[in-house]
């Protein structure tokens, strides 16, 4: 395992796609259809390993596109400007990232929520992308189920300077959790007698 701050090892990546472009530090335009989600930032690491601050993210909501492409090897992720996001072969093991009191997420709670037995077999995708008022930063997104990702959001990949947390949860209504009472419909305007 790579120590902390998330560091994505590009040679895995290279290997694995032909990314010449993240490797130049920037994120191909695509376009994404795929489904809506609600993002939030939920918590703000910066610092170093000996001493990090954690503050509690900006928990306003926006919707985002994710479509997955290749055969998963390809996440599309519309945020306003769509960004191409390629597969990290070994999923959540090349990814570190510190947790202290006060962060929502841990990668061993990433493990867990996704129900995969190792951090290696964690859907995992990444890119350096340029950021607004950031800069050159690197994105990572995985999954942590069937309706949700983790995201990571470094703007400095070798040495904390400043780390977002987010989770994105699916819009869809169909993702709700489903009852036994299927039956036990809530009147709406519609159903109500005359």
């Amino acid at each position: 395992m790579i120590p902390f701050p998330l560091q994505a090892s590009r040679l895995a990546l290279a290997a694995s796609l032909s990314l010449l472009s993240v490797m130049a530090g920037t994120a191909i335009p695509a376009t994404a259809e795929g489904q809506a989600y609600r993002v939030a930032n939920t918590a703000v690491v910066s610092g170093n390993e000996a001493h990090l601050e954690v503050q509690s993210g900006e928990l306003d909501q926006r919707i985002v596109y994710i479509e997955r492409l290749e055969n998963d090897e390809e996440l599309l992720l519309d945020i306003g400007t769509p960004l191409k996001l390629w597969r990290i072969p070994d999923g959540l093991a090349r990814i570190a990232w510190p947790h202290s009191e006060g962060m929502s997420l841990s990668r061993e709670d990433a493990i867990a929520l996704s129900g995969r037995d190792s951090a290696a077999d964690v859907p995992t995708w990444g890119a350096d992308v340029s950021w607004p008022e950031l800069g050159p930063v690197m994105l990572i997104l995985f999954e942590v189920g069937p309706e949700s990702y983790g995201g990571l959001l470094s703007s400095a990949p070798a040495g904390i300077a400043v780390m977002r947390q987010m989770m994105f949860q699916t819009v869809d209504p169909r993702a709700r959790p489903r009852t036994g009472h299927a039956h036990e419909v809530p009147l709406g305007v519609e159903t109500l007698p005359d």
